[in-house]
């Protein structure tokens, strides 16, 4: 199996992505161990691509994970001094490591002061996360965030093409059209992890929303 996803929208250790499953079943040691593997593996690339701005990102991210706070606001500096005015942190990204790194209050500013500027197509595949991501619980506790996500949320909903009935009888389904249908959330704490089998759904239904002719049902 691969130690690195780069692929799409994906540029991540697989270790960062299994070390956010671990909490959610109860397992922190196994979180740490899994991130602690994914430090090793930034840090060895960026030894031979010392200035890569997206390992510099998730190593803040794995340090502040970690618990090293300190060592994460250091390199998340040095990520801002490299990349400058015209290499700048994605919003979302920014917004995701400043919660990480223990700067709630600024990662909330940056969100609300730059959400309207990204496309809608990057709202849009963006909100998902919002919602539903643990890096970024601390700042759903602002009721301005919280506000803005409901409002993406809610015109969202208003604009989106009326869902198509259930099949019944003999009735003709397009060759464009799918159907997704709410993942079973099978953990221990239904309670704790119905936000991602929810998260799951929606951020599907998101990106299949945005595809042109193609019916979701």
């Amino acid at each position: 199996p691969r130690d690195y996803l780069e692929e799409f929208a994906a540029n991540e250790p697989t270790a960062y992505l299994k070390g956010w499953a671990h909490p959610l079943a109860g397992r922190p040691a196994a979180a740490t161990r899994e991130w602690q593997n994914a430090l090793v593996l930034v840090e060895s690339r960026l030894t031979t691509s010392r200035d890569n701005l997206s390992l510099l990102e998730m190593k803040t991210a794995l340090q502040a994970l970690l618990g090293n706070r300190d060592a994460a606001r250091a390199t998340l500096q040095l990520r801002r001094e490299l990349g400058g005015k015209t290499r700048p942190i994605h919003l979302t990204d920014d917004v995701r490591l400043l919660c990480l790194v223990g700067d709630a209050g600024a990662a909330a500013e940056t969100l609300l002061a730059g959400w309207n500027q990204l496309s809608l197509v990057v709202r849009n595949w963006r909100i998902s996360p919002l919602r539903f991501g643990p890096e970024y619980a601390e700042i759903r506790k602002d009721e301005r965030v919280r506000r803005l996500i409901e409002d993406h949320v809610g015109r969202n909903a208003r604009a989106a093409p009326p869902v198509a009935p259930a099949f019944a009888g003999n009735a003709v389904v397009s060759d464009k059209s799918v159907a997704v249908v709410p993942f079973a959330n099978q953990s221990d704490d239904r309670d704790l992890n119905a936000f991602f089998t929810d998260g799951v759904q929606e951020d599907i239904l998101t990106q299949l929303g945005s595809v042109r002719d193609l019916r979701v049902v």
